[in-house]
């Protein structure tokens, strides 16, 4: 006769054998390949060596999703919109609720992740390879970026990436849902719109769209167009005046990405040196640190000055 612990053991490894069959057959799909190797397993490996900045992995990841070419287009859209379901939810919660012992395992881990999504987020990173073979999907993926059901904000956010993806064919798009996202989505297309991971070296078309991030009334929205601007240093003659006025007007946090902003410049922002040299008496948290790293790129004779007094 089995103890009862032994029967929940047994009865519970027994669902879970049970899960694991119905999980396989589920995902089991007939998805592009190259190399032998499905399109997925190819995405999972790029995501992986992007984020770790492992080019050279990244290159043969990348050629992969090349080779697959148009057909894999298909695929990226479906699993980009995968949007969990309460009892997939109540599910994978279920599983992270039992027994330390069952459930840290690779089995139980495996178990308790949500695959599809999973598969959602590799797929976001499938528009970069694939940018002008997936070109057409820039109006649909417009219009899951604008995604107002809260339900939907994963993959509206995952829209914005692949948006991205496209680098300067994609800003358009990018500004035009500026105007009509929550402030967290606003918030990651001005990051976007600031990272030179996707873009080219055209720059100034990013800047105007910025400049009016800004001003916005949102501060976060601002805070991040302070960052974006610093790390493009394009149009000084504009953007330079322009963070010196969010500076007064916001103050905080605002000040502070604007005064390291500024410094990115380096001489081409001599005309904020005031704005600077009264930050350095700063009681702000970062503001007189932000401000003397700044001056060493605008105006280091300012410091050198002080020193020798």
């Amino acid at each position: 006769m089995l103890s009862k612990p032994r029967k929940i053991i047994i009865a519970v490894l027994f669902c879970f054998s049970l899960t694991v069959v119905g999980i396989t057959l589920t995902f089991r799909e007939d998805e592009p390949r190259y190399k032998g190797k499905p399109l997925s397993n190819w995405l999972a490996r790029y995501r992986e060596a992007v984020l770790s900045e492992r080019p050279f992995a990244a290159a043969e990841a990348e050629a992969a999703i090349k080779a697959i070419g148009t057909n894999a287009v298909p695929y990226l859209l479906k699993w980009l919109q995968y949007r969990e379901s309460k009892e997939q939810r109540w599910k994978v919660d279920r599983l992270r609720a039992l027994p330390a012992i069952l459930t840290r395992n690779p089995l139980g881990e495996w178990l308790a992740t949500d695959s599809k999504e999973t598969r959602s987020l590799i797929a976001m990173f499938g528009f970069r390879p694939l940018r002008d073979e997936a070109a057409a999907t820039i109006p649909e993926l417009a219009q899951l970026a604008t995604l107002t059901d809260r339900e939907d904000d994963y993959t509206a956010r995952r829209a914005i990436y692949a948006l991205a993806s496209f680098g300067d064919s994609g800003v358009p798009t990018l500004v035009a849902a500026l105007t009509n996202s929550p402030s967290l989505r606003r918030v990651l297309i001005t990051e976007f719109l600031g990272d030179e991971r996707f873009f080219g070296t055209n720059r100034s078309t990013r800047v105007p769209p910025l400049l009016k991030c800004l001003d916005d009334e949102d501060h976060f929205v601002a805070m991040a167009a302070a960052t974006s601007l610093g790390k493009l240093a394009a149009e000084p003659d504009v953007v330079v005046p322009a963070l010196q006025r969010a500076s007064d007007k916001y103050g905080d946090m605002v000040r502070l990405n604007a005064i390291e902003a500024l410094g990115r410049f380096g001489g081409k922002a001599r005309s904020a040196t005031p704005l600077l040299i009264n930050a350095l008496s700063s009681k702000m948290f970062g503001e007189a640190e932000a401000a003397t790293n700044a001056l060493r790129q605008v105006a280091p004779e300012v410091l050198t000055n002080a020193l020798t007094r």
